[in-house]
């Protein structure tokens, strides 16, 4: 059975509520299982985009937090595929995850998943 809107959305809160206001730590084994529980509820709603280059105009200046900061504007699509470039980033690069879920880029993709769904 499909997953109703409002179910994603509970989701979606609880795990924005769990991210919100707090300061990772790589090194804490927390918020190491933190980025574990990014990927699992992006699975559980639907939001893995393994296709996210399609929906990020890359550029030879591009930069995340510039694009990010137009997430007002962000489509479904576009939500999606920046959470999975941090999700996916971060099992490359070690640090993507813990700088935006402390910068608040997550908490704020997390908001606008929410108000597309409700």
């Amino acid at each position: 059975m499909a997953m109703t809107n409002a179910e994603k959305v509970k989701i979606l809160k609880q795990y924005r509520n769990s991210i919100r206001n707090i300061k990772l730590n790589p090194k804490d084994r927390d918020d190491v299982l933190r980025y574990n529980e990014l990927a699992n509820t992006l699975q559980r709603v639907g939001c893995i985009d393994y296709d996210y280059a399609d929906h990020i105009n890359y550029s030879k200046n591009w930069d995340f937090a510039k694009e990010v900061s137009r997430v007002k504007n962000f489509t479904f699509q576009q939500c999606c595929a920046f959470l999975t470039l941090i999700w996916r980033q971060e099992r490359l690069d070690g640090d993507w995850f813990v700088k935006y879920i402390n910068d608040g880029s997550v908490s704020k993709l997390l908001d606008r998943l929410i108000e597309v769904f409700s």
